[in-house]
């Protein structure tokens, strides 16, 4: 009787977890910038049903992403940007908020839950995991290109599954066939789909590391290979790894706070408990099941620690990844279980009393359908939806962008430059920038917007060297011919040319200013 009251508890949690997906989408899922131009950029490719060949709202966007005359610019998350723009065209704001909390949902409970529960991971164990690595991920519950990533890395970590266990050619070929689809999508949806092909290279080499049967770790290559072919397919071609490769090569793309290591400092905040709450149970799992294994075996059962290993730097030194470092913790234990080196009590010794407990509660679990069966995961997706909707409609109406802690966007400057279009150029702050390209029905030429992967290197440097009036900036204002600047009130440009004559404020706000020149 204690155990089913107990596993109701554990029930009702698993799918609270998921009323809390709906409520953080709801609240900060457009919170970031970014997302006007993700969804101006989809608005532009639905309504003209093709890529731009040159860039529809900067003259600066081109050196950095020009193939060649006979392709379109570089735009590789350009398929996200057309999906959340259908969405949106088809349901409003609310609509696209309600589909981003099913991606979270699917990527983050329930696809996670339905691989361990494969490999006979208990069914509470199942559930605290999910709870804890769905808590962990919160930070990164916005309308962006990046939920597709955590979407697919979930179906490809699943497919790997599948393909350890698969008998005959018909089934490898399966696995092979979906592969190649997950990875042409994601290629053309974000960036990270370079993490789904670590990821599977990871596989193949743990496989040879840990000796394990070479069978299984030919048809891991067959799926790297399957993987690696598919991010061809794109508009660009084999362009996008010449691209890919000068990101990874620049300096910029360090610089970004987001994209730096998880700080001791940052560890100490409350909102990282349970991220820290996952890693030890994981960790805890993998040392107790391993503690038992003879010397002999260890090196064919190492592969759970190398992937969880693995997971964890990728959490640690990239803490926007933290939800894809995650899911390959989780194909760590279901690996872990996989191999069937769990310790089995011997006959005259106790049962441990965390097994028999987990063992007590798997029963009453299965019996409510938690987690991982078609009634849980239909439970979680209606529980986010509906909490999502609610939320934007009763409590926090939706705005793109939304104003946050960090940005509070600069609503009614935006409306007096669309009824004053500035003439000669506008230096704007980048974040303004993305605004001016959803929020404007005529933008002017913006110098620049949160697109700096599209922008040139030496452009983006003198943007930051005007915005923190580093020495020859004002040199740089005359090169680039810039006529009005577009800034936060408290941005360093805007207070040095409040004092300067040959300037003058036109527009100013508790958020924003606009100096002409």
């Amino acid at each position: 009787m204690k155990s089913k009251w107990l596993a109701i508890f554990f029930a009702v949690s698993y799918i609270g977890v998921f009323a809390v997906i709906g409520l953080l989408v709801a609240y900060i899922g457009f919170c970031d910038p970014d997302t006007c131009w993700h969804l101006a950029l989809g608005k532009w490719i639905y309504q003209h049903q093709a890529l731009p060949m040159r860039d529809v709202f900067s003259t600066n966007v081109f050196a950095m992403v020009h193939v060649s005359d006979r392709l379109p610019l570089m735009q590789h998350e350009w398929f996200s940007d057309l999906l959340f723009y259908s969405v949106f065209a088809s349901s409003g704001a609310r609509g696209l908020l309600v589909f981003t909390a099913l991606l979270a949902t699917l990527s983050l409970g329930i696809l996670p839950a339905i691989l361990l529960r494969r490999n006979n991971v208990p069914r509470a164990m199942v559930i605290v995991l999910t709870i804890a690595a769905t808590l962990a991920s919160g930070f990164r519950m916005w309308v962006r290109p990046e939920q597709f990533s955590f979407l697919c890395l979930s179906s490809l970590a699943l497919i790997q599954d599948f393909t350890a266990t698969a008998t005959g050619r018909r089934a490898l070929g399966i696995c092979i066939s979906f592969t190649f689809a997950i990875m042409v999508l994601w290629t053309n949806m974000h960036a990270l789909f370079l993490v789904g092909i670590a990821y599977c290279l990871l596989l193949v080499c743990t496989g040879f590391l840990s000796g394990d049967d070479y069978n299984l770790v030919g048809r891991r290559t067959a799926i790297f290979i399957s993987a690696a072919l598919a991010t061809l397919s794109t508009p660009w071609g084999s362009a996008l790894w010449s691209y890919m490769m000068r990101l990874l090569g620049s300096s910029y793309t360090h610089t970004n706070k987001e994209n730096g290591p998880i700080t001791f400092h940052d560890l100490t905040h409350p909102t990282f408990i349970p991220l820290l709450l996952f890693e030890v149970i994981v960790w805890t799992i993998l040392v107790l099941r391993h503690a038992s294994t003879s010397v002999g075996a260890l090196r064919r059962r190492s592969e759970p620690l190398l992937l969880a290993l693995a997971g964890t730097l990728l959490v640690l030194f990239f803490r926007r990844l933290t939800p894809l470092g995650l899911i390959v913790m989780y194909f760590a234990i279901a690996r872990s279980y996989n191999l069937g080196n769990e310790a089995v009590s011997k006959p005259d010794e106790p049962e441990p009393a965390v097994r028999r407990w987990l063992r007590q509660l798997d029963m009453p679990l299965g019996r409510l359908g938690m987690p991982g069966s078609w009634l849980s995961s239909s439970a979680c997706l209606l529980t986010a939806a509906i909490v999502c909707l609610a939320t934007s409609w009763f409590m926090v109406a939706p705005a793109i962008p939304a104003p946050s802690r960090l940005f509070v966007p600069p609503v009614q400057a935006l409306q007096y430059l669309e009824e004053n279009q500035p003439a000669g150029r506008i230096l704007n702050d980048s974040k303004y920038g993305s605004m001016m390209t959803w929020c404007m029905n005529h933008p002017p030429d913006i110098f620049i917007d949160g697109r700096f992967d599209s922008f040139d290197r030496t452009l983006i440097a003198d943007y930051n060297s005007m915005r923190l009036c580093r020495p020859g900036w004002r040199h740089l204002l005359d090169k680039y011919k810039i006529r009005t600047v577009f800034f936060p009130a408290a941005a360093p440009i805007v207070l040095s040319l409040k004092e300067d004559a040959g300037w003058h404020v036109e527009f100013a706000d508790s958020d924003s200013v606009i100096l002409r020149r």
